[in-house]
């Protein structure tokens, strides 16, 4: 087959529909939400010096609630449940893990700002969350 011959051939294939895929996400779980053995790898310092990683693994997504183990270089190992409605409305972040935290802290999220707070920033410039640092 003539080269023009297979571009041609291949163009037509390359428009072929492309049949559609379940998705499948969770219906209640909107955009961003992560899947179970999904992880996040951090990298910080801290007053027991610097170059340590910490990883976030995602171990159940459900409408109530996501529940993360989290684990360091520097030992730590504990888990976290955060309810879905302080994902959406909480104003407080709650920045950094210990192994004395509730397993549940209601009123708060640990991975980045609600919904809320990301809404009042984009429509008002400021937002009234605080972060917060473990003791």
């Amino acid at each position: 087959m003539k080269n023009w011959a297979k571009l041609v051939l291949l163009g037509i294939l390359g428009f072929a529909p492309i049949l559609p895929a379940e998705a499948s996400a969770q219906q209640y779980a909107g955009p961003l939400l992560p899947h179970v053995g999904g992880q996040v790898t951090t990298a910080f310092a801290n007053r027991y010096g610097p170059d340590a990683e910490g990883y976030i693994t995602f171990t159940a997504v459900t409408p109530e609630q996501l529940s993360l183990d989290y684990s360091s270089t520097r030992g730590l190992n504990v888990r976290r449940h955060i309810l879905m409605a302080d994902r959406r409305n909480s104003r407080a972040y709650v920045l950094g893990y210990a192994a004395r935290m509730p397993l549940v802290m209601h009123g708060t999220t640990s991975l980045g700002i609600s919904g809320a707070s990301l809404v009042e920033l984009r429509n008002k410039g400021t937002t009234a969350a605080k972060k917060s640092l473990p003791r």
